[in-house]
């Protein structure tokens, strides 16, 4: 049985992503996007223990920003630019774990070219 790439869709012959090989670049992103996890849990915490709406307000809903006070403003703020940074710094480590496999990039294989193609149709159908 094949196993799930970063996408979810099983491809027979593919590693599974945690046994690939040592990789201390892409080990130093994980570590960092931990780093980025944990400020941004920190910064949600304090949403969830002083705001009414926290889920609103991360989330960009106009209304809740429109109530909420310029600290919780700023503090939504760098919940989600943490938690943006925490999912580039993974995206990276991930390219850089199958390079190192395949000597190429994901969206590159026969395969994933095709997932991408449909997944630009179907952007572009709305």
């Amino acid at each position: 049985m094949g196993n799930h790439n970063q996408q979810g869709h099983v491809h027979e012959g593919e590693p599974y992503p945690y046994d690939l090989p040592h990789n201390p670049a892409s080990q130093a992103l994980r570590d960092e996007a931990a780093h980025y996890m944990e400020l941004a849990g920190r910064f949600t915490d304090w949403l969830f223990d002083h705001t009414d709406h926290p889920i609103d307000l991360l989330a960009g809903d106009p209304d809740a920003i429109q109530e909420a006070t310029m600290r919780e403003r700023l503090i939504a703020d760098q919940a989600n630019t943490y938690q943006s940074l925490a999912r580039q710094r993974l995206a990276s480590a991930r390219r850089d774990e199958w390079r190192t496999i395949y000597g190429t990039e994901p969206y590159e294989w026969p395969h994933c070219q095709q997932c991408h193609k449909d997944a630009a149709q179907a952007r572009h159908q709305y």
